[in-house]
């Protein structure tokens, strides 16, 4: 009996020994973060987007490790600084990969930054999802570019509709920063507002090419007679062009971009944004849903205050793909099949379905500098509208 115990012993010794690397492995893995790699404009023009995201980015991942991470396993971000500049989101989004094997992709901001990301994503090598990028060219841009920011197409439609049904505008004169982003968006909105009688004339500019004062009176020589200005660009240039064409004697409604709406700089316009219209998506961060409360309450512990628009689809973008990798799905491929069946995810920025090709639909609200603040027109109807639809029709009817 004692010899059979002693076998046994042996046996169980042995088996210890012979499970005990696995069992290491095991736990290492366990361990072991799951890394995603973030490439932001932390510096240069665009930073106040590229921080404002971070920030958000920062509150779901402590979310998510405390309630237990990826499977068991931390979430970690990597953070690579783009300055706004697509060659340097390239190189920066590169070095995540290849140096520290990164597969998944968060970024960057603008439209053109992530253009030059996307090739990293052929033949699966990582997956990339964009909070922010509105570009058309997107759109199919690959099977693993995603984005849960709406296409430019969606956001030009509401503008294009909101000055020809809304405004009864017949002549519009566009003012486009030149590049990926402004050329897209007019391109869309041009489409959609042509016809019926309707025309748009073109203008563009180059950021910091000229004072805002010289721009503005350029533009004020081309409006001829357009009854609405619309301007697009990002908010270090729209901002101060405003308030230069207000300066300048330029009483038109002004419709902008969605880019405004992360944007502190657009509340300083006071008196001289009167009339300045732009689009966001329906972020609402004193919505009762306890999910934006959470958001809401963790961020302005952190931060000391309250997350913009562009910070609620950045929280989103980290939070859905660690649903989708809790599931199991840890490497590309298997990431874009759990984004395709993600169904509708109630995200703080609201549902979240991506297509076939990697977008998502969103509503758009269209908002109003009123009193110095920025508030959805609805809001604010009575007040704001007839006065602009009464300025429109004088300028169509000579009155």
């Amino acid at each position: 009996m004692k010899m059979r115990r002693k076998r046994l012993a042996r046996r169980g010794f042995w088996l210890i020994l012979l499970l005990l690397p696995v069992l290491v492995l095991y736990l290492a893995c366990s361990a072991r973060p799951v890394k995603v790699g973030a490439v932001l404009p932390l510096t240069g023009p665009m930073s106040s987007f590229g921080l404002s995201m971070q920030n958000a980015m920062k509150v779901a991942q402590r979310q998510v490790n405390d309630g237990g991470g990826i499977s068991g396993r931390p979430l970690e971000i990597l953070y690579k600084d783009s300055g706004g500049l697509p060659g340097r989101a390239s190189d920066s989004a590169r070095q995540l990969v290849e140096k520290e094997g990164i597969f998944v992709l968060i970024g960057a901001d603008t439209s053109a930054d992530v253009l030059a990301m996307v090739p990293l994503t052929r033949d699966g090598r990582c997956l990339l999802l964009s909070p922010s990028a509105s570009t058309p060219k997107l759109t199919g841009a690959g099977d693993y570019v995603f984005r849960n920011w709406p296409s430019d197409t969606l956001e030009a439609k509401v503008m294009a509709d909101f000055a020809a049904y809304t405004l009864h505008a017949t002549r519009l004169l566009a003012v486009s920063q030149k590049g990926e982003y402004g050329d897209g968006l007019f391109m869309a909105f041009a489409g959609r507002f042509s016809g019926d009688r309707r025309r748009v004339s073109k203008m563009s500019f180059e950021p910091g090419a000229e004072p805002s004062a010289i721009l503005a009176r350029r533009i004020k020589m081309q409006m001829n007679k357009a009854q609405v200005l619309y301007l697009i660009g990002y908010p270090h240039s729209i901002v101060p062009l405003v308030r230069a064409l207000r300066e300048a004697g330029v009483d038109q409604p002004i419709l902008s971009v969605s880019s405004l709406a992360g944007s502190p700089e657009v509340e300083t316009l006071g008196a001289e944004g009167r009339g300045l219209l732009f689009p966001r998506p329906e972020w609402n961060p004193d919505s009762s849903s306890s999910g934006v409360s959470r958001f809401v309450s963790d961020y302005k512990k952190r931060f000391k205050k309250t997350p913009d628009v562009y910070a609620a689809h950045a929280y989103d973008a980290v939070r859905i793909l660690a649903r989708v990798m809790s599931a199991g799905r840890m490497r590309p491929a298997r990431i874009r099949e759990g984004l395709l069946d993600l169904g509708d995810y109630a995200g703080v920025s609201g549902k979240t379905t991506f297509d076939k090709q990697g977008d998502v639909s969103q509503p758009f609200q269209v908002c109003v500098v009123w009193n110095g603040r920025v508030a959805p027109l609805s809001s604010v109807r009575q007040n704001v509208l007839p006065q602009l639809q009464h300025l429109v029709d004088a300028l169509r009817f000579g009155s």
